[in-house]
């Protein structure tokens, strides 16, 4: 069941399976915004476009007239994603920008102890570049995951090319990404998919942990005929059911009392087991 988390309750010598939705536990937050900036001979053009709510789907977008475009999308099942590009035909500077967040505060409101665990998916980044001059191009991509406003996982990329090599520079997870021959790309990298898990530690009935899923992509370059294209597939795998899956919790710690009857029944059965050996 893709996308559901699953709570293994372990309670003495017995355990039972809970399946449940996240969606809406607590304070769920999702913006995205979308900006770029084009300087010309006379003037520079601004345009940004941002959202924000607590469930649905939102989605901000910019497009310069003329040619180039940035959008990003959200939802409360979990998707994010985020695309900036510009195409040939000016001679101007391009900057292009979009990104895409998601927020939420979970409570553990079992009795119990529980470990949680976040499983994610990436399927798809891709970083572009068109270039028939040796004016640079740039296309980048940055994504973190945050509990409680520290970076526990995060992986960026930065394409820069001319028409001749390119260079990339990455950070922190590498996702795998690869030169693939394109017709409409001088350049073009696409990672492999993406699948991981991060413990994020154990929680006792009552408390609570904020988790935040952060994805930007951003283009730049200038100069007739060339162009880039960044873009960040959803990160929950476009599944439409959740993003968060985990919640394998720990042991109950027994109260010294389980623990004498506990002691006492595994004597009783050793005892039992050394009678019919004997």
């Amino acid at each position: 069941m893709k996308g559901i988390p699953r709570l293994t309750v372990m309670v003495g010598l017995f355990s039972f399976i809970l399946l449940f939705s996240v969606g809406g536990v607590d304070a769920l937050t999702i913006t995205t915004e979308a900006y770029y900036e084009v300087t010309t001979d006379t003037d520079i053009h601004t345009d940004t476009d941002s959202n924000s709510a607590s469930g649905g789907n939102i989605l901000s977008e910019v497009t310069y007239p003329l040619g180039g475009k940035a959008g990003a999308r959200a939802s409360d099942t979990g998707e994010l994603s985020a695309m900036a590009g510009f195409g040939a035909g000016t001679q101007y500077a391009h900057y292009y920008y979009a990104g895409a967040n998601w927020f939420e505060t979970f409570t553990n409101t079992t009795g119990d102890v529980l470990s949680y665990t976040f499983d994610f998916e990436i399927p798809e980044v891709m970083l572009g570049t068109y270039n028939y001059d040796d004016f640079p191009q740039t296309s980048q991509y940055k994504v973190e995951i945050l509990l409680n406003g520290t970076v526990i996982w995060g992986s960026s990329a930065t394409l820069v090319s001319q028409s001749s090599f390119y260079t990339l520079t990455t950070d922190g997870t590498d996702l795998g990404l690869t030169l693939t021959s394109d017709p409409y790309f001088t350049w073009l990298l696409v990672s492999t998919p993406y699948s991981g898990s991060l413990d994020l530690g154990t929680f006792g009935p009552g408390e609570s942990f904020d988790l935040t899923y952060t994805v930007n992509v951003s283009v730049s370059g200038a100069d007739y005929a060339t162009g880039a294209y960044a873009k960040f597939g959803d990160p929950f795998s476009l599944s439409g059911t959740g993003g968060i899956s985990g919640g394998v919790t720990t042991s109950k710690v027994p109260e010294p009392s389980t623990l004498i009857l506990l002691g006492t029944g595994l004597a009783g059965f050793f005892m039992l087991r050394k009678g019919f050996m004997m």
